[in-house]
């Protein structure tokens, strides 16, 4: 599956990092996200793309959208 044309979006994830999801599933979670940011362009232009987690409250581990101009640098960050 491939998406065409530009999208001029702004995608932020929300991820769940509660005692409900197990380290599978949220490497689950990372790994769907990197998936999608291979279906898109990511760059100012075109797509850019941020997440948060959250347990009770938003973390302080935050992707900001304006974080990362590429697929390759922002993969990377949700690797981490």
């Amino acid at each position: 599956m491939t998406i065409s044309g530009k999208c001029g979006a702004d995608v932020v994830w929300v991820m769940d990092q509660s005692g409900s999801i197990s380290t599978t599933e949220y490497t689950d979670m990372k790994n769907l996200i990197k998936a999608v940011i291979d279906l898109l362009t990511i760059s100012p232009i075109e797509t850019l793309m941020g997440a948060v987690g959250f347990k009770s409250s938003a973390s302080s581990d935050v992707i900001f959208l304006n974080d990362h101009n590429n697929a390759v640098s922002l993969k990377n960050d949700v690797s981490s």
